[in-house]
């Protein structure tokens, strides 16, 4: 559906688009993301204009990473179809998964303790 349509949609009174309308009634997104997965907006995102729904993600990753969680949850849309979204805009260059300085420092065993920990903590501080 495009941003035209979704918009003519409403405006009939029909109320917003159904989730699987946005994603074409794709279950599967093309890339492997994790609800915890951080994007962010790509140094060489393109200029091209996107539908409503993709323009509100790439703006929530713009200024620093995201969840993939947290992009579902303040877009109210369920967390596979988030994933769709956002795995669409990967593979279209629009947002990337951050490469953060110590993100694979490994410890004695094997893990970042610290990034786990920041990630946990981030988690319960969610309403």
């Amino acid at each position: 559906m495009s941003g035209h349509e979704a918009a003519d949609f409403a405006e009939a009174g029909l109320g917003a688009p159904r989730p699987y309308a946005l994603v074409q009634g794709r279950a599967k997104p093309s890339k492997d993301l994790e609800r915890t997965t951080l994007v962010v907006l790509s140094a060489n995102s393109p200029s091209a204009p996107l539908q409503p729904h993709y323009k509100q993600i790439v703006s929530l990753c713009t200024s620093a990473p995201c969840s993939v969680a947290e992009i579902a949850g303040r877009l109210r849309q369920p967390l596979q179809v988030t994933k769709v979204m956002v795995s669409d805009l990967m593979v279209d260059h629009y947002l990337v998964v951050p490469q953060l300085p110590g993100m694979f420092d490994s410890g004695v065993d094997g893990s970042n303790k610290r990034l786990l920990k920041d990630i946990l903590d981030g988690l319960h501080k969610l309403p």
